[in-house]
């Protein structure tokens, strides 16, 4: 998650929706847990609210606006990116 604005508190090691590592004053590393079947697939009854439920949370413990950035998606760009010669790794 990335925050826009001023964040400052104490976010938890965990709560019922993810597990949080800070990892800058403007990065959250974020593992959001999913209720899944016995089948492994998403239990659709038992659901703790999305990536925007989880960028709430992190704003009512932090401040700011949050916004969730996947990772196989920032890795792409990056890899993209220094394919290109634009970046290093």
């Amino acid at each position: 998650m990335l925050v826009s604005g001023n964040a400052s508190g104490r976010l938890p090691d965990f709560t019922r929706r993810a597990k949080y590592i800070a990892f800058s004053s403007t990065v959250v590393l974020v593992l959001k847990k999913d209720a899944v079947t016995d089948k492994g697939i998403l239990d659709r009854s038992r659901r703790f609210g999305g990536w925007g439920a989880i960028a709430g949370e992190i704003a009512k413990f932090l401040g700011g606006q949050w916004t969730a950035r996947s990772y196989r998606t920032l890795s792409g760009t990056l890899r993209r990116a220094i394919e290109a010669g634009v970046a290093d790794r």
